[in-house]
């Protein structure tokens, strides 16, 4: 099976976070990543969602977190791999159909 995927590049324009110690917002970007995230299947093709996140370096001297990440806590929460209505299908399933059942029609679905 031949698995077709639709890949969305995202990047976010918010503006720049707080420092989750002290507040303060910060002077400048430290550094971008990709963080990968799963969405639901659309037309018959796997989506995935490839964030490009920044990471700030808090501009306070005393404040004890020198680097910290943006949140997009509605599209990824924390460690996520997939999207929140991702996960909840997923759930929908496994709870409907059982672990096997629900592997076999996820599979199908192209997750």
């Amino acid at each position: 099976m031949v698995l077709r995927t639709a890949t969305a590049e995202l990047v976010s324009v918010q503006l720049p976070a707080p420092c989750p110690r002290c507040g303060t917002s910060p002077s400048r970007v430290h550094s971008c990543y990709t963080h990968t995230l799963a969405d639901l299947p659309w037309a018959g093709l796997a989506v995935q969602l490839q964030l490009t996140v920044r990471k700030f370096r808090c501009s306070v001297s005393t404040c004890p977190q020198k680097i910290f990440t943006e949140r997009l806590p509605t599209l990824a929460p924390r460690y996520a791999h997939r999207t929140p209505q991702g996960t909840q299908i997923l759930l929908l399933l496994a709870f409907a159909l059982g672990g096997e059942g629900g592997a076999r029609i996820a599979q199908r679905a192209i997750w």
